[in-house]
């Protein structure tokens, strides 16, 4: 089944039997951590001078990709980023997120890590139906990875806005909190809160799988 089959958040609720919440969980370091000053004139120029409504590959190219690559430079040790990549999560579901974050496969790049976070673009501004390809793609996270106990994330983005998730077990959690990209300082500082918790989380299963 592919993500792009779900239509909303409703669906993939029903699908899997998950319980869903509305609380802010997004965290982050107010006063140590800030966007480059070259990654504030390059989101700048783009908003100015780049015509990246006229399409998905604009939003992704202009937008999304330029901060997560450059919030995933920070973590070089221990994740890496794929950029839409074909993905068999499992016998049952499949697809390409936009963005898919992972620990470092001991195969390298050529061999998908446990995935620990999902952002996809939401196609003409439909966070709806983002959330629901999103939120199916995180279930297939979480039954990928050997310990089901991780803590899956989940980011929906039009490239303006970004909107966050994460999945606990059987518990969808939904960020009440958006956060739009001119707001880039914020933005920057919370994408590298949720890396950090990735790296942190990884390292602990790693250090228990031993």
């Amino acid at each position: 089944m592919s993500f792009t089959q779900f239509k909303n958040l409703g669906s993939v609720l029903q699908e899997y039997n998950l319980t869903a919440q509305r609380q802010n969980f997004v965290v982050y370091d107010k006063e140590g951590i800030h966007a480059p000053d070259r990654l504030i004139e390059d989101i700048t120029f783009a908003l100015q001078y780049i015509d990246y409504d006229s399409s998905e590959a604009a939003i992704c190219e202009s937008l999304i990709y330029p901060i997560l690559v450059q919030v995933w430079k920070n973590f070089l040790d221990t994740l890496f980023l794929y950029s839409h990549r074909s993905w068999q999560a499992d016998s049952t579901l499949t697809g390409i997120p936009d963005y898919l974050i992972t620990a470092i496969s001991k195969y390298g790049s050529p061999v998908i890590g446990t995935p620990v976070l999902i952002t996809i673009e939401a196609k003409k501004d439909n966070f709806e139906e983002g959330w629901g390809q999103c939120a199916a793609a995180m279930v297939a996270a979480q039954q990928s990875n050997q310990n089901k106990q991780l803590v899956i994330y989940g980011i929906v983005s039009n490239g303006e806005q970004w909107e966050f998730g994460k999945l606990e077990q059987a518990s969808f959690i939904k960020n009440i909190e958006s956060i739009t990209i001119t707001d880039t300082h914020k933005l920057y500082a919370v994408l590298y809160g949720l890396l950090s918790i990735c790296k942190q989380q990884l390292r602990k299963d790693s250090i228990n799988s031993k």
